[in-house]
C-alpha cells in the first residue's frame, strides 16, 4: 500500500482491491456514506476486533492459570479432608470396640 498526500489530520492511502470487494463495498455502505468513511470505519472495526481477540486469548490463558491453581488447592484440601476422615473413622471404630468390650465385660459380671 502506498502513501500519498499527508496533512496534519490524515494521510491519503491508495490500494488495489478485487472487483468483488469493491462491489461489496458499494452494496453495503449506507446511503450518503462516503467510500472514505466506510473504509475508515471498517479499518477501525477490524483493528478493534483483532485487539479484542488478542486480549481475549490472553484473558483465556489467565483464566486457565487461575483454574489450575484453584484445582490444585481443591486437591490439597481433598487430601487433607480424606486424612481427617480416616482419623475420625479410626477413632470411631476404636470407641465402638472399647464400648463393646465394656458392654461384654459388664454383661459377663452379672
Amino acid at each position: 500500500m502506498s502513501t500519498g498526500s499527508i496533512n496534519n489530520k490524515s494521510v491519503q492511502l491508495a490500494s488495489r482491491v478485487p472487483h468483488e470487494v469493491a462491489e461489496l463495498l458499494d452494496a453495503t455502505r449506507k446511503e450518503g456514506e462516503s467510500v472514505g468513511k466506510f473504509i475508515v470505519t471498517a479499518i477501525k472495526n477490524e483493528a478493534d476486533r483483532r485487539q479484542y481477540k488478542k486480549s481475549d486469548e490472553n484473558h483465556l490463558l489467565s483464566d486457565l492459570d487461575d483454574t489450575l491453581k484453584a484445582l490444585k488447592q481443591i486437591e490439597s484440601i481433598g487430601i487433607k479432608i480424606g486424612s481427617d476422615l480416616q482419623t475420625l473413622v479410626t477413632t470411631a471404630r476404636n470407641n465402638i470396640e472399647c464400648r463393646q468390650r465394656k458392654a461384654k465385660a459388664s454383661s459377663e459380671q452379672k
